[in-house]
């Protein structure tokens, strides 16, 4: 039998943001010429708090309506939230989207109806390839970064801690173009603001590479991920913890003798693992390539997404998905090291794995009736059977 060890374990923080996504079709867009008012649907009052990229901001619980005026995703925040693809998903593929917010005639729970799950393909989120899209960079020492800043075209290295800080205050920082390592530290770059984005850049040689945790509308991109040695249930090339919202894209993660998980998603709701690209060794015998819903108290989170990686793994046990709050959806992968779908974390509910390539012979899934999709996938390790 395969099983799961358990992961590294953070202390506990309920998750405030659940995604309710719902595509409603027809003309209840913003009334007139308003600048403050959005759709409008049966009297309700609706009032326009951000554009695309931008950070909806209100008091108490709200529901927030996100995308255009025929088709938006509702989600029920508390004391704002990011106006992004991330923390919604995106229910119009090319076009601006904006954010508004419930006003006070309008009820928290949104009335439009809930499918059972995000789009039925994967994102297309990704454009060119991933790391550095410079060769000469500026040497600079560690950065505690303030909020908006622009981190760009710096090599860092700082083997007694982290490269880069994002803290809590610090909302909106980017990180780009960057080579970030060797660290020390918990990770090369340590995220608790909100709206952090990290992109094409090298993340190499630490403990972890980017750690963030209790915050939202994160997004790592298009980076290259290389060599994490831990200590054991800490060597995560990226990892999220307790996290709202985010975005996980187009990344290429490589190393040998990971310690743990390379990819983790921990206790953490609407993340969007998408079109990676994880070829690794393991040396802990129970980590694995990525994990999706790893959780010890019952709250593995919900509204997660995994579609587009390819997976590659040799040592450890199959990458997978050990729990669910509700509308976990893994499909359109390649996974030549088999996979794991089985309860571990105490909730298994509204799973699906479907259309994926699986190596069935290295697989753990010992209910397949609990996991929806299951006869769509194919048995195989060849990734070109990946159904477009």
């Amino acid at each position: 039998m395969i099983q799961r060890s358990q992961a590294e374990i953070p202390t506990g923080m309920s998750l405030t943001v659940m995604l309710l996504l719902a595509a409603c079709g027809g003309n209840d867009g913003p009334a007139g010429d308003s600048a403050t008012e959005g759709p409008a649907t049966s009297g309700n009052n609706w009032i326009q708090c951000a554009t695309e990229g931008g950070t909806c901001a209100f008091s108490g619980t709200r529901a927030v309506r996100y995308g255009t005026s025929s088709s938006f995703n509702v989600v029920t925040a508390t004391a704002g939230v990011a106006c992004s693809n991330g923390v919604f998903g995106d229910p119009a593929v090319g076009e601006l989207k904006t954010c508004w917010y419930a006003g006070d005639g309008v009820s928290a729970a949104p009335t439009s109806p809930t499918p059972t799950s995000p789009a039925p393909t994967p994102p297309a989120l990704s454009s060119g390839p991933a790391g550095p899209r410079i060769t000469s960079f500026t040497s600079s020492g560690p950065i505690v970064a303030s909020a908006g800043q622009v981190i760009s075209g710096v090599r860092i290295q700082n083997p007694g801690g982290a490269c880069i800080t994002i803290p809590a205050g610090a909302t909106g920082v980017t990180v780009r173009d960057s080579d970030i390592g060797p660290c020390g530290g918990s990770g090369n770059i340590v995220i608790e603001g909100a709206n952090a984005t990290v992109e094409f850049s090298f993340v190499h040689n630490g403990n972890r590479g980017v750690i963030a945790t209790r915050t939202s509308g994160v997004v790592t991109r298009q980076n290259t991920f290389d060599t994490f040695y831990g200590p054991k249930f800490n060597g995560t090339a990226i990892e999220y913890d307790y996290m709202s919202s985010g975005q996980i894209d187009g990344n290429v993660v490589t190393g040998r003798d990971y310690a743990s998980d390379a990819v983790s998603v921990y206790e953490s709701s609407n993340i969007r693992l998408t079109n990676n690209t994880i070829d690794i060794t393991v040396a802990e015998p129970s980590a694995a390539a990525f994990t999706m819903g790893d959780s010890t108290s019952g709250k593995p989170g919900s509204n997660n997404y995994v579609a587009g990686n390819i997976v590659r793994q040799s040592g450890g046990v199959p990458a997978g998905v050990f729990g669910s709050n509700g509308n976990t959806v893994l499909e359109k992968n390649c996974l030549t090291a088999g996979i794991q779908a089985y309860n571990y974390s105490g909730v298994f509910h509204d799973v699906a794995v479907r259309s994926n390539v699986i190596n069935m012979g290295a697989s753990f899934v010992p209910d397949t009736s609990v996991v929806a999709g299951w006869t769509t996938n194919i048995n195989s390790t060849n990734c070109s059977l990946v159904p477009k």
